[in-house]
């Protein structure tokens, strides 16, 4: 018999000094996550696609990475396939609190996972996100400049993704 597999979500939420606009635009920049997401060592374009060097359990690792993002309704969705199968999906709204506040909303859901291991694995992820977001809000509200380009691979919402054009 084998062991049963669960899927885990965890959701946190902050409240910035600042406005929708200004935190979409670091939320929809992938190439800002090595900046306030800890897992999320290096972002670069690989063959026409976005890849990503995440860190595991195991070590570092390098992913494809997609996105979909819809500037009015303030959503950027990330999808991370894992070289050892499963999707790591983010999900991140950003909700206007007023012109000049906003709240950031993230949702990991990990790809299924040994119910022994969720607990631990819960409780760790619970403590990363929220520091996460503690570096997120700093970088909004100080207004710091992005380090990259936005990648090319990334559809508005229900669109399919484009490959990039190679130079």
């Amino acid at each position: 018999m084998s062991e049963e597999h669960i899927v885990s979500s965890v959701t946190a939420s902050m409240e910035l000094e600042a406005p929708a606009n200004k935190a979409f635009a670091v939320a929809s920049d992938h190439f800002q996550l090595p900046r306030w997401a800890h897992p999320v060592q290096e972002v670069r374009m690989k063959d026409g696609k976005q890849e990503v060097d995440y860190l595991l359990p195991d070590g570092v690792v390098s992913c494809q990475s997609e996105g979909k993002i819809d500037a009015e309704l303030g959503v950027a969705d990330w999808t991370v396939h894992l070289p050892k199968g499963g999707d790591l999906r983010v999900y991140s709204r950003i909700l206007p609190l007023g012109e000049q506040r906003s709240v950031v909303l993230l949702t990991l859901l990990s790809p299924p996972m040994p119910r022994r291991r969720l607990k631990d694995a819960y409780g760790t992820v619970q403590k990363n996100l929220l520091r996460d977001l503690e570096k997120f809000k700093d970088i909004v509200e100080k207004g710091a400049p992005s380090p990259g380009p936005q990648p090319k691979n990334l559809a508005p919402a229900g669109k399919t993704a484009k490959k990039a054009k190679k130079k």
